[in-house]
């Protein structure tokens, strides 16, 4: 019986040697990355993002209706993974808000195109965004007394934090939030020429309007998209 065991142990030796081999072999492909490129192979990570900005269309329609002037803002963005932490995007920008009367008639808007470099912390979910881009602000008044149609262009450049969120497995429909600030540089715009106390208050807050809500300013976005 003894025999018998020793046996089979010699026999389960031999045969389980090449098996601890190569369990070992693979330890060492996963040790040095390998194994995760093998992965990657077989069920590859999706490196192209498309997302539609659905926070800034709510938060103009929200605006715009309190206001009682009708507006409307929304972004499209292409992002392509370029490695495991590293992104590029470029996204198009636009926001809109008019009064709805005919005369006078005043409307504003706003066309940006802006690069963004992304990195992903460890790879994760969580990212730290950098932006440059082109605003174009379109600004006409029918007023009789100071008609005005012109259009000014802004140099914009900010940051953000967000998180990229897959709604179940990667590759498919994800959700972005994020905020940050973007900062605009460009001219300081006198819409009334006049050098009364209003007219300087007046020019003071549309530059700021400007500035800090439709070129530049905080920046609260919840991006809806799809992976692939």
């Amino acid at each position: 019986m003894v025999k018998k065991i020793i046996v089979i142990i010699c026999l389960l030796m031999i045969i389980n040697g090449p098996i601890f081999a190569n369990i070992e072999e693979r330890i060492k492909e996963i040790d040095s990355g390998n194994e995760i490129d093998d992965i990657n192979m077989g069920t590859a990570l999706p490196q192209n993002f498309i997302s539609y900005d659905a926070y800034l269309s709510f938060a103009y329609l929200l605006t715009g209706g309190l206001a009682g002037m009708p507006s409307f803002g929304g972004a499209f963005q292409y992002e392509r993974q370029i490695t495991d932490t590293i992104s590029a995007a470029g996204r198009l920008d636009y926001r809109m808000m008019r009064t709805d009367s005919s005369d006078p008639h005043v409307g504003m808007t706003a066309y940006s195109a802006e690069a963004h470099v992304r990195y992903y912390h460890d790879g994760e979910n969580f990212f730290i965004n950098g932006m440059l881009g082109y605003a174009l602000f379109h600004y006409i008044s029918t007023n009789s007394y100071n008609p005005v149609n012109e259009v000014f262009h802004f140099f914009k450049y900010g940051g953000k934090i967000g998180w990229r969120i897959d709604l179940g497995r990667p590759g498919g429909i994800f959700l972005e939030p994020s905020f940050g600030y973007y900062v605009a540089a460009g001219p300081y715009i006198d819409i009334e020429p006049s050098d009364g106390v209003f007219s300087g208050f007046f020019n003071m807050a549309f530059n700021a309007m400007i500035r800090g809500f439709f070129v530049g300013g905080p920046q609260v976005s919840l991006g809806l998209g799809y992976s692939f």
